[in-house]
């Protein structure tokens, strides 16, 4: 007690889901981050130690569990979860609820690499292979992504305002990012700033860029619909909908994944 280390012990009896909620509701970070804390710690954490009296919860605990989540998840979606429970942990040792933190020396599941690597593609193959096999409406943001370099959120972010496209092709054409569009359990939301200050940018715009960008603006009336890439119905995209529905069947056309046969008439395999 002289020396400041004193832990009494009935502060570790204190529940680790009760201590969890308190945590998590005293984070102040981005809406993103706080969803998956909180899907991870709902899913995962919760239901091994939400009864367990902090105390109770020792290294070998922790191993265990650590070595039942590496036999059905990913390496990575382990050490997260790993990751929070030992955050959490940390804050109950500054609170004087437990002397150390349990979560110390856990040994993690190997990061394994994925096989035959990422796909890289040149700039020459967006235009002539992969954009011809991406539907007309959605063709400008992958064509943005890939020509100016933006994120999805960025993407999802641009407006009009936005975007300079001179009527003399001879004045280059720029865009610049200010904002992006979060998702956060599956709703989209505006965030009036990008990832980093570094992100705030103007970025030129290539010509096979520009003449997307133009067709697009041509289709849609940018006085009714300020934001630049939408859904048909003019909403912002969900990212799951935009991957399942666009994006890997486009990379299917384009023979960049997979492959689809004809197994016999108005049958077809996809693999």
């Amino acid at each position: 007690m002289s020396q400041g280390t004193y832990v009494d012990p009935a502060a570790g009896k204190t529940r680790f889901g009760t201590y969890a909620e308190r945590w998590l509701a005293s984070r102040s970070v981005e809406a993103t981050t706080l969803a998956g804390w909180t899907s991870r710690l709902r899913a995962r954490l919760l239901p091994q130690w939400g009864t367990w009296p902090v105390a109770r919860i020792d290294h070998l605990a922790v191993q265990e569990w650590v070595t039942r989540l590496g036999r059905e998840l990913s390496p990575a979606t382990v050490a997260s979860c790993h990751s929070l429970l030992s955050s959490i942990l940390a804050s109950a040792v500054r609170s004087r609820l437990i002397a150390f933190n349990p979560c110390e020396g856990v040994r993690l599941p190997a990061q394994r690499k994925r096989a035959g690597g990422q796909l890289m593609l040149t700039l020459d193959q967006v235009t002539e292979l992969l954009l011809p096999s991406v539907p007309e409406w959605h063709r400008p943001v992958v064509a943005a992504a890939a020509g100016a370099g933006l994120r999805w959120g960025e993407c999802l972010g641009l407006r009009w305002a936005d975007i300079d496209l001179p009527d003399d092709d001879d004045q280059d054409a720029t865009l610049t990012v200010r904002r992006v569009v979060i998702e956060v359990n599956g709703h989209p939301a505006d965030k009036p700033y990008p990832k980093t200050a570094q992100s705030r940018r103007t970025v030129p715009v290539p010509p096979f860029l520009r003449a997307e960008l133009g067709r697009h603006r041509a289709r849609t009336d940018p006085a009714a619909a300020d934001r630049v890439f939408t859904n048909q119905a003019g909403d912002p995209m969900l990212r799951s909908n935009f991957r399942r529905q666009v994006w890997r069947p486009s990379l299917v056309r384009a023979g960049l994944l997979g492959s689809v046969t004809e197994d016999g008439p108005h049958r077809y395999r996809a693999i």
